[in-house]
């Protein structure tokens, strides 16, 4: 098949989990206002950019990974990998060597007026081989954001993007003038991009979608984008991930963001069974990126909640997996795994009465206890019942 013809039956497939005929994923579906006449919510910015943030991280987690399928590894395009070697203490190498000379180059760059963030893209590529010095350096000589908010920002969350670790992430970001100076960006692709990337390093609090405070704000007072306004962010951030045919489509909510990126349900869940492997071999922070990223790319799927709440039950987040599991259930009521999870969680703390209601209707739903984690149930429910006749002897 063809690539265009492959792309066109893209939009033939159910994407929503069994039963649900809901919105899909696109701007649209998030409830934003202003989708109409050309005009967008200035909320469209920020979600864009940290969706797309997300999903770029699942692609590098999947790059550790062995693949399966050329289909998939096709698809796995990262935009901007995090710094993959050692830095050497023999002096530079030659590609540390040409990364200092972007370095060089970009600062030049950014005197310019004239300068897009398309001009010194090739550059800011580099930027992964540069020595962590030579990274903090870049950051301090910079100009203040708020000269040339566009350019620099790019250049700024570019740099944050080769943190090895979460302690290299805040000392990039201190050198960069601290998250309140970053915070000053304008309300953008980028602003969501470096919401994304606070929380990855635990400096802001994860949730899932429509629960993120991103998707909840409102910009009152602030003009509306235009549709090419937006385009033109988009395309630019991320011109090797995106269908860019499929921009308006999914602006409107017509598709979900894995279609917007070339993915298809096979390929979704080739993703999932790699994560779900990792899950079992108990690589958490692994398991967590991927179905993280799945839940963005496809919000409206009810096996990838269920997932990633057992990953953040298993990693002792307990309102994080509560969260998850519950949107699970509201797109599949019949969920049993789901439902068994959260009632687990509601048993431990002490919620009994939430426990014992998930706990039924487990066992209302699989009375041949086909699901393993029926016979979970089953236990604690006798562990229940014990409990509550001794206390009423």
């Amino acid at each position: 098949m063809a690539d265009t013809e492959k792309k066109t039956s893209l939009l033939s497939l159910s994407h929503l989990s069994e039963g649900h005929t809901g919105p899909k994923m696109g701007l649209g579906g998030w409830g934003l206002p202003g989708l109409g006449d050309n005009n967008i919510s200035p909320a469209a910015g920020p979600i864009l950019g940290y969706c797309l943030e997300k999903i770029t991280l699942q692609f590098a987690a999947l790059r550790t990974l062995s693949t399966e399928g050329d289909a998939l590894k096709k698809n796995l395009f990262v935009p901007t990998q995090p710094l993959g070697t050692a830095l050497k203490s023999t002096g530079p190498s030659r590609k540390e060597r040409q990364a200092i000379e972007a370095k060089k180059a970009v600062l030049s760059l950014v005197q310019s007026s004239e300068t897009t963030p398309h001009d010194i893209q090739a550059d800011l590529e580099r930027f992964r081989d540069l020595p962590f010095d030579e990274r903090v350096s870049l950051l301090q000589e910079l100009p203040p954001l708020n000269t040339r908010p566009e350019l620099l920002s790019h250049v700024l969350l570019h740099t944050l993007r080769t943190a090895e670790d979460d302690a290299t992430f805040k000392r990039l970001l201190e050198a960069a003038g601290g998250q309140a100076t970053l915070d000053q960006m304008a309300h953008d692709i980028q602003y969501g991009t470096l919401q994304c990337l606070l929380e990855k390093h635990g400096l802001l609090e994860w949730r899932p979608p429509f629960h993120h405070p991103l998707f909840q704000a409102t910009y009152e007072g602030e003009a509306p984008l235009s549709l090419e306004g937006l385009k033109s962010q988009l395309t630019q951030d991320a011109p090797d991930l995106i269908q860019e045919e499929f921009i308006n489509r999914f602006l409107i909510g017509d598709i979900n963001a894995a279609e917007l990126v070339g993915l298809t349900r096979d390929e979704l869940y080739a993703i999932a069974k790699r994560g779900y492997d990792v899950l079992q071999e108990g690589k958490l922070a692994l398991a967590q990126t991927i179905f993280e990223g799945l839940v963005y790319l496809d919000p409206y799927d009810a096996y990838f909640y269920t997932t990633l709440g057992s990953v953040r039950q298993r990693m002792g987040d307990e309102e994080g997996a509560i969260l998850t599991y519950n949107l699970a259930i509201t797109l599949q009521s019949w969920n049993v795994t789901a439902l068994a999870n959260r009632g687990e969680l509601f048993y431990d703390r002490g919620q009994l009465a939430e426990a014992i209601a998930d706990f039924q209707r487990v066992m209302t739903l699989d009375p041949n206890h086909e699901n393993p984690s029926t016979l979970r149930v089953k236990t604690l429910l006798f562990a229940l019942n014990e409990a509550i006749q001794q206390h009423s002897e």
